[in-house]
């Protein structure tokens, strides 16, 4: 009989992995700030000067920049789930990261959207 040999090397982390769930991180980060942002502008105590954007403003910037993010994140994701001899971990929690992003940030656009008054 003849026994072949499994290859016994620990698969490793895709680093197209580690980018999708960094780019999934970093826009939860930016919606925190956002939110506290957003609180201390409601409870009128920011006081804005002429070179200070305004929270509309932020919210737009931060929104298309967080929305490229998870375009990448997803593109990423998606590729690493597809790489063979590596681990999955990373990248479906950068897909479930950017997943709740994605809801968390059409969610404080509705509140925008209804705080503005637009």
């Amino acid at each position: 009989m003849e026994q072949t040999e499994l290859s016994s090397a620990p698969k490793t982390h895709s680093k197209v992995g580690i980018a999708a769930f960094a780019l999934g991180v970093i826009p939860l980060c930016i919606f925190v700030i956002y939110i506290v942002f957003l609180g201390v502008d409601i409870s009128n105590k920011l006081v804005l000067s002429d070179n200070f954007i305004s929270p509309p403003t932020f919210y737009f910037i931060a929104f298309i920049v967080c929305a490229l993010m998870g375009i990448a994140a997803l593109i990423l994701g998606v590729w690493a789930l597809f790489q063979k001899e590596r681990r999955k971990a990373l990248p479906i929690a950068g897909l479930v990261l950017t997943l709740v992003s994605f809801v968390l940030w059409v969610s404080a656009f509705i509140t925008l959207f209804l705080y503005t008054g637009g």
